[in-house]
């Protein structure tokens, strides 16, 4: 029998239904082409179609496959049947077909079982769990109904019938969800055994208007039925999925888990605990069982079951990245849907937006520089090399990207010294989503990505695309080298980089570097080795990055104004005017840009103690008297102690007061005198003429007067 010439290996749900393509799911993720022959092979048409027209037949052209060589395909945009997966009432069985053709002539043609399952039908917990989403159905009318109930079982409880959502407090957010529950147990619902086989290969649902004429519902139905009306009121409904059951979550607070799905049953108990979260038991609706009862029930006998436990799904945290509800009219009589097509007539209400002002860059005020002495030192004492992190942050342990939406709420935040966490998102991003992450900047991320980014950032945590295990790695190695910075050097070398400005060397250097622009002192907070570590702002300011300026000043002969001090809003520095000013200034730079994006590093340099020291501290240091004329007299410095030669050192010498160790003659006993009398000076002297033996005297003479020696 001939070896075949090509093979292929195809991953893809075998399992297919409305949500799958109401929510863009790809159905195929990956088909491994295999060359097994000697030769190259060109021009190949990798064919994907379905007998049963499941979706519309699509091909992906593959130029070139060298011998041996694997070569896996992603690229399977399958464009799903909507009508038929609209209409279909039961399980359909069907086909998928894969066909390679070079040519015309067809080399592999494979054939793969595939089942279309009706639009009611939920895929289980194995398939996208978080598909479960699809099902919850605000939009229904008989849901909009029930919204008229809940009002009046509040008006009758609270004596107010305002359904303000995360408006209120948490008290009145526990209310609306108590006068849900009665609102739904007044429709004297019965209790439905579900079939045997919930949650792996899925489940058939009945929507809200199906269980209002019926009066039937399982765990599921009423927990998606509960699900509905809490998302309509404005609430964060959360789907808690156990084995063979499923009862509802909701958030008493204006948040949602940062996972989709979470499987971390201890950290919703600990919520449940501080009664920031309630969870219900919503079959206890088809009962006599009070809504303190259903909510007993939830906390005993399924919360503290942690072997039973599968996942919890936060509806918002789905909506957020993409889930939508099935267009739904009614499903009963027949499910009817809405048709998913373009209206070209009808145009949405204008978002309109601020233009940027120009900035006058001659009217702001120069920088203003140190006095000369000192803008000198600090000059030769930063590194300009592109070894150094604040001209070209790399790619490195010591640094973190971040994927923020908006940097000048990220600083807000900072200044407000709010408590940040740090996240990754990677592995739940498709294609596009990383592909849209490594081209664009993080203010050009579009549609849910970008709706996600946003949300997680009002939530207080801070998103990258590195791995969960990277980011842990870099999180630890900068937790403990700015520990060590801090303890050693006294100085905090933990910045948060707002705004990076991208640079070359010249025109037409091909390759560019990131520096960022201005500076957050930050510090990571870890209470245990098993919590997060939380990112905090120190309590320093928030500074422009000199040695940016610097490289501007010195070799570009840019001259920024506007920055010493940095410009204020209410919340902090005003960062759109920083980042508009640095726009205004580089503008006709070729290659030069400034891009909107944030990180998170170890900013420092050989001798950035010094230069520390020179710039933060240089009122402090002025105090003394000698480093006062250094930095701004002129002339000799005369520091009032009389000067004698060293022949009248007997004069000014008391013995009983002198604890020399070393012999020392005249000259060597007037430098020892002089340093117990506080004059400064400069002792000097050829090899051998004992400038050991004095400092030693030295030493001793003072530590045995009770002061420190440096």
């Amino acid at each position: 029998e001939t070896a075949p010439v090509l093979t292929a290996k195809v991953s893809f749900i075998p399992y297919l239904n409305l949500s799958l393509e109401q929510n863009a799911i790809t159905i195929v993720q990956e088909i491994t082409l295999s060359n097994q022959s000697e030769n190259e092979l060109e021009n190949l048409e990798c064919i994907l179609s379905s007998p049963t027209e499941f979706f519309k037949e699509t091909t992906v052209k593959v130029e070139r496959l060298k011998a041996k060589e694997e070569l896996p395909l992603h690229d399977f945009r399958l464009e799903l049947n909507y009508q038929l997966l609209s209409t279909l009432s039961e399980t359909l069985k069907g086909k998928m077909l894969l066909e390679i053709a070079q040519n015309g002539n067809s080399l592999l043609r494979q054939e793969f079982e595939m089942t279309a399952l009706p639009a009611d039908q939920w895929l289980g917990t194995g398939i996208f769990p978080e598909l479960i989403c699809a099902y919850v159905t605000p939009n229904l009318e008989v849901v909009n109904h029930l919204l008229s109930i809940v009002a009046e079982e509040l008006k009758t409880a609270t004596g107010s019938d305002s359904i303000q959502g995360y408006q209120a407090d948490r008290h009145r957010v526990y209310e609306i969800c108590a006068a849900i529950y009665r609102a739904i147990h007044n429709w004297g619902i019965h209790y439905a055994n579900p079939a045997s086989s919930f949650g792996t290969p899925g489940q058939r649902i009945r929507f809200a208007d199906s269980i209002y004429k019926f009066r039937l519902g399982t765990c599921l139905d009423t927990t998606l039925l509960f699900a509905s009306v809490m998302e309509q009121c404005g609430l964060h409904p959360v789907i808690l999925i156990q084995e063979s059951h499923a009862y509802i979550g909701c958030h008493l607070l204006d948040r949602y888990f940062p996972n989709l799905p979470l499987d971390d049953l201890q950290s919703i108990r600990k919520l449940v605990d501080l009664d920031e979260f309630v969870v219900i038991e919503t079959t206890l609706v088809t009962k006599n069982s009070t809504f303190s009862e259903a909510e007993a029930v939830a906390r005993t006998e399924h919360l503290n079951i942690d072997k039973d436990f599968k996942c919890a799904i936060d509806v918002v945290r789905a909506r957020l990245s993409g889930i939508l509800p099935l267009p739904l009219k009614h499903s009963t009589d027949g499910m009817e849907f809405e048709l998913s097509e373009r209206k070209v007539d009808v145009l949405g209400e204008e978002q309109k937006r601020k233009l940027q002002e120009t900035i006058d860059l001659a009217a702001l005020k120069e920088t203003e520089l140190r006095s000369g002495r000192i803008a000198r030192w600090t000059q030769k004492l930063l590194d300009l090399s592109l070894r150094n992190r604040l001209l070209n942050i790399r790619d490195t342990k010591y640094t973190i990207p971040l994927i923020c939406p908006d940097i000048t709420i990220l600083e807000d935040f900072l200044a407000a010294n709010e408590s940040l966490t740090l996240s990754s998102i990677i592995a739940e991003l498709g294609e596009k989503d990383v592909h849209d992450l490594a081209m664009l900047r993080n203010s050009e991320i579009k549609t849910s990505l970008k709706t996600l980014l946003d949300n997680e950032l009002k939530q207080k945590r801070l998103c990258t695309n590195l791995s969960q295990n990277e980011m842990s790695h870099r999180m630890t190695a900068l937790y403990r080298q700015g520990k060590t910075d801090l303890e050693e050097g006294g100085v905090n070398t933990l910045f948060a980089g707002i705004g990076l400005l991208e640079w070359r060397l010249s025109p037409r250097d091909p390759k560019s570097y990131l520096a960022p622009i201005l500076l957050v002192p930050i510090r990571f907070i870890r209470n245990s080795i098993v919590e997060k570590i939380k990112i905090v702002r120190l309590d320093e300011e928030t500074i422009i990055n000199e040695t940016l300026l610097e490289l501007l000043r010195s070799q570009y002969h840019l001259t920024i104004p506007g920055l010493a001090p940095l410009p204020m809003d209410k919340s902090g520095v005003d960062v759109a005017l920083v980042m508009q000013i640095i726009r205004q200034t580089i503008k006709n730079m070729p290659g030069w840009e400034v891009r909107e994006e944030a990180c998170i590093g170890q900013f420092s340099f050989g001798k950035f103690i010094m230069w520390t020291d020179m710039t933060a501290r240089a009122e402090i240091l002025k105090k003394h008297p000698l480093v006062n004329h250094l930095m701004e007299g002129g002339g000799l410095f005369d520091d009032e102690i009389e000067v004698f030669p060293p022949e009248e050192i007997g004069k000014h010498l008391d013995l009983r007061q002198l604890y020399c160790p070393m012999s020392a003659d005249s000259s060597q006993l007037t430098a020892v005198l002089y340093s117990t009398l506080g004059k400064s000076f400069v002792l000097h002297g050829p090899p051998g003429t004992g400038k050991s033996q004095t400092i030693t005297n030295i030493i001793a003479q003072n530590l045995a007067l009770g002061r420190r020696v440096l």
